[in-house]
């Protein structure tokens, strides 16, 4: 279990059925400049770094116990 704590956490929804699917409204749109995507990219590339530190402290850990 120790394996899966690490690293950034992200929410995934899953509509079930129809009448949830039903019940969502657009909310709005804008347009994302090259800069963001590249800050995102960033950001992305930083998380998985840090979580692959996290896991091989896990991993090291499990392995002295």
């Amino acid at each position: 279990m120790e394996l899966l704590m690490p690293g950034a956490v992200y929410e995934q929804v899953v509509l079930k059925n129809e009448k949830a699917a039903a019940a969502l409204r657009f909310l709005g749109a804008r347009e994302v400049s090259g800069d963001e995507i590249a800050g995102y990219r960033e950001r992305v590339r930083m998380e998985e770094e840090a979580y692959q530190i996290e896991f091989a402290a896990a991993l090291d850990k499990m392995s002295k116990e």
